[in-house]
């Protein structure tokens, strides 16, 4: 036992006691020369990149800034708001239409691009076009809009609701059914208020009321009415901010008051002309009266050879009469008489 542990013991001395051969020595360290010259060649290399880079990109540092502050801008904006995304969306719309499509685009409830963000109190159009749009506040109601879109239905006449936000959120089915007979869904606030609005709450007002009835009906409302069409409360500026059309009225009812049918036809009559925006109520109280004015006032307005638009239509057409004035106004130059040879 004694001497097989003392031979271990020696022979373990003696392999210690070896000296390294030339091999098991350099194996180390030419593994490390290798590793270093390798970390060298890619030092160089990347060195020569990042100076054609820059030699490159250095004549555009102004560019480059740019974009770098284009790009934190960016970050640092806020998140926009559904109505704000709804604007960007359709300003990059509009900008890449034909002229036919954008007729299309009309037709599907936005104002022509030139009433964007303004206000209009009545539209003028050519004696030959006898066109008014007949326009309804305050709804949707029980009872007063839908007996209003039955008689509209039965005269194949389409028109412009300007729903309260609330009351479209108290009847959406009524709201709903405007959208699907063919009408345009246009906003006058959630709650109907006149005081001055801070920013914050007008931005509520209108866009809570734009967001519900895009919500149900798939129309994004873009004209908007000013509750008993006052102006200069923070309302009417949100809305023109926004892109909206501010629309008032040129023929008035006055039927809120509830005067007799006869009064109420009366009253359109006597001060419509071609482009007329005639204002009633669905809503807001007992409408009866207007139910009962609206089929006389339809029928005698036929009689005079008018037809019945929305306001996205009504605008169209004011644009499109404007066109040939224009184009005398500004004749193209005669082409230049060839010389007699």
């Amino acid at each position: 036992m004694t001497r097989l542990f003392s031979k271990r013991s020696a022979s373990t001395r003696s392999r210690s006691a070896r000296p390294l051969s030339l091999r098991r020595r350099s194996r180390l360290p030419w593994q490390w020369l290798i590793l270093a010259v390798v970390t060298c060649l890619l030092a160089v290399s990347s060195a020569l990149v990042w100076n054609s880079a820059a030699s490159h990109f250095g004549s555009s540092a102004i560019g480059t800034q740019l974009l770098n502050g284009e790009a934190a801008a960016a970050q640092q904006a806020p998140p926009l708001s559904l109505g704000d995304a709804l604007d960007r969306s359709i300003q990059n719309f509009q900008k890449r239409l034909t002229t036919r499509e954008q007729e299309v685009a009309i037709a599907l409830g936005g104002p022509p691009p030139a009433f964007a963000g303004k206000l209009i109190r009545d539209i003028y159009l050519p004696s030959n076009e006898k066109a008014v749009a007949l326009t309804f506040d305050d709804g949707p109601m029980p009872v007063y809009t839908e007996q209003i879109l039955d008689i509209l239905k039965r005269e194949n006449v389409k028109a412009t609701f300007f729903v309260i936000g609330r009351m479209f959120q108290s009847n959406p089915k009524i709201g709903q059914r405007v959208a699907q007979e063919g009408h345009l869904l246009a906003n006058h606030t959630w709650t109907h208020p006149y005081h001055r609005h801070s920013p914050a709450a007008a931005a509520s007002e209108i866009d809570r009321t734009t967001n519900i009835v895009t919500q149900y009906t798939g129309q994004v409302p873009r004209f908007y009415r000013p509750p008993g069409g006052v102006l200069n409360n923070g309302l009417d500026r949100y809305a023109q901010s926004k892109g909206y059309t501010t629309t008032l009225w040129g023929a008035d009812t006055g039927d809120w008051r509830r005067p007799a049918p006869s009064v109420i036809v009366s009253r359109v009559m006597n001060n419509v002309h071609p482009g007329s925006i005639v204002l009633m109520h669905d809503g807001g109280g007992k409408r009866d009266n207007t139910v009962a004015a609206l089929p006389v006032m339809i029928a005698q307005l036929k009689a005079q050879g008018y037809r019945f638009v929305t306001l996205s239509e009504l605008l169209q057409l004011q644009v499109r009469s404007a066109q040939p004035q224009q184009a005398a106004a500004n004749p193209e130059p005669a082409p230049p008489i060839a010389p007699q040879t």
